[in-house]
């Protein structure tokens, strides 16, 4: 197993032979690609008065601030459609960590996987972190397997394009 160039990455989704949408060329580094945040983001509540809420980040021109303290979770604004010779793994961009913003929940997309990735991260910093909408947040690192997978992912996650009902509920009513 190896992991994939920018160089490689860009073949590979140029041939078809595996798709980011949208793809954004600037977004290549030079061993992951760098997806961006989808619009809606589920903010949990943060303390006694603010309840938690479903954001869209369109409606927010100057970022929506994530508290100290407070979870969401967040899903990529590109689709992700892995053939069955590669997997991914990918986590949080470096720069959001050095403001505290610490990120949780999979990191592991499996041969197969289509759809959204999501995300919950946690500002754990000492002051308010703004996000806005296509930032990039996500970092993916590619690997080519040596040989296709017998059978690709088809777990509950497939084809994800929202959050889960249950992700709805644990986000918008924690501490409730």
């Amino acid at each position: 197993m190896s992991v994939l160039t920018g160089r490689q990455i860009r073949e590979l989704v140029f041939s078809g032979q595996f798709l980011i949408d949208p793809f954004d060329d600037s977004l290549v580094e030079p061993a992951t690609y760098d997806l961006r945040l989808f619009h809606k983001v589920l903010a949990s509540p943060v303390g006694e008065t603010q309840l938690g809420k479903v954001i869209d980040l369109r409606e927010h021109p100057y970022g929506f601030k994530v508290l100290s303290g407070q979870m969401i979770a967040v899903l990529s604004l590109e689709r992700i459609n892995l053939p069955l010779n590669i997997v991914g793994r990918f986590g949080i961009r470096s720069s959001l960590a050095r403001k505290g913003m610490n990120a949780f929940g999979g990191v592991q997309l499996d041969p197969g996987f289509r759809g959204r990735l999501m995300m919950n991260l946690i500002n754990v910093g000492p002051g308010p972190i703004p996000i806005n909408n296509e930032d990039p947040v996500f970092s993916v690192e590619f690997s080519k397997l040596e040989e296709n997978v017998e059978q690709g992912y088809s777990g509950p996650f497939q084809d994800q394009d929202d959050f889960p009902a249950d992700q709805y509920n644990y986000i918008l009513s924690a501490g409730i």
